[in-house]
């Protein structure tokens, strides 16, 4: 599950820069709005689909409804070459990926016995999937060509269907109560209060993704 997770946002995320700037003459503005599209999906989608998760239907069948409509848009992101096309299903693919994140890793916690123990042990495998991912794509010189996207599509869709055979974990059942707060995560929201969990989202979100974004403008330019 986290190998095939990772192979399909390493498959495409690294060197799709390239091929937009290179290949398709996007402009770096165009460029840095298709990369921000995971930053604008990560204030929409993970509390619509949590909350959904949660109260209806359980992480694996989301899991595959979520990556099977990814592929369908990667092959989409594949096939145009307009910004003013391949920018909206860049968001929307982003919408549909980016939940899928906290809901592989949630699955996987729930099915282990000492999550404690062995979540590192299956974690890892995570980043195996983005290193086989990234030397296919070096392998293959498909640097500068949208065969990445491609590949990432057909990984995402073998992942939708695999998620249709994992063992089924029932969505929480919750007292009836403020549908509301549910949703906006009243409870989540209120943690920031706390000043360790705080300074650790700082951390998070701030100092970890400044080297991150030099590390991809330096790939991009590179490549």
């Amino acid at each position: 599950l986290l190998l095939l997770q990772f192979m399909i946002w390493g498959s495409w995320y690294v060197t799709t820069g390239t091929y937009l700037l290179q290949t398709l003459h996007f402009s770096g503005r165009e460029v840095g709005l298709v990369y921000g599209a995971m930053s604008v999906a990560a204030f929409i989608s993970p509390l619509f689909v949590g909350f959904i998760t949660d109260k209806y239907f359980s992480a694996s069948k989301v899991l595959a409804f979520l990556h099977i409509g990814g592929s369908i848009c990667l092959v989409a992101m594949y096939s145009y070459t307009d910004f003013n096309v391949f920018y909206p299903l860049t968001l929307l693919y982003a919408v549909l990926y980016l939940p899928t994140f906290a809901l592989s890793s949630s699955y996987v916690l729930q099915q282990l016995e000492d999550p404690s123990k062995q979540f590192p042990g299956v974690r890892v495998w995570g980043s195996i999937g983005w290193i086989i991912a990234g030397n296919i794509v070096g392998l293959l010189s498909w640097e500068k060509t949208a065969n990445p996207l491609l590949l990432s599509a057909g990984l995402s869709i073998t992942l939708g269907v695999y998620a249709l055979f994992l063992p089924n974990v029932p969505s929480i059942e919750r007292k009836s109560g403020n549908s509301i707060k549910e949703f906006f995560s009243v409870e989540i929201i209120q943690l920031f209060k706390q000043r360790d969990f705080l300074v650790f989202m700082i951390s998070l979100t701030l100092l970890y993704a400044i080297p991150i974004a030099y590390y991809y403008s330096f790939v991009n330019n590179f490549l």
